[in-house]
């Protein structure tokens, strides 16, 4: 008895100038359907030809279906300035000269000075650490 393989190959010898698809819907007609996958590589097998590259292959998925690849992010490199580097720092650290205090409460009253809340004052320390990365060389 013949492999189902066999009679395959000898189909698509039969039909030497027909596409692969094509190919694969009449052998269904005929009975000799298999897994489409398992189909074509017997036809590339037949006809020398080579395997689909990746983006082809990735091309057939359809748009539903297909992963979204993560995009290369670029990573943040955090430096630490030191805080009497800063313009702030520079103000506390004369408040806390001048009023000979610790440098907490030296932050506290140069943020009650300058009017500055808490979430402004977060803003304001990104700020003065990007001024300073630009500055240096």
């Amino acid at each position: 008895m013949i492999d189902k393989k066999e009679l395959i190959k000898e189909f698509i010898l039969k039909h030497p100038k027909e596409s692969g698809n094509w190919i694969y819907q009449e052998a269904k007609k005929i009975g000799l359907g298999i897994r489409k996958t398992n189909f074509l590589a017997i036809v590339r097998d037949v006809r020398d030809l080579p395997e689909p590259s990746k983006a082809k292959k990735e091309k057939s998925i359809p748009i539903i279906y297909r992963k979204v690849k993560p995009k290369p992010s670029k990573v943040k490199v955090k430096v630490k300035i030191p805080f009497e580097q800063t313009k702030f720092g520079k103000i506390t650290k004369d408040l806390q000269k001048a009023h000979k205090i610790s440098e907490k409460h030296a932050i506290i009253h140069a943020r009650k000075i300058l009017k500055i809340s808490k979430k402004d004052y977060y803003k304001m320390n990104q700020k003065d650490v990007q001024i300073l990365l630009h500055r240096t060389p």
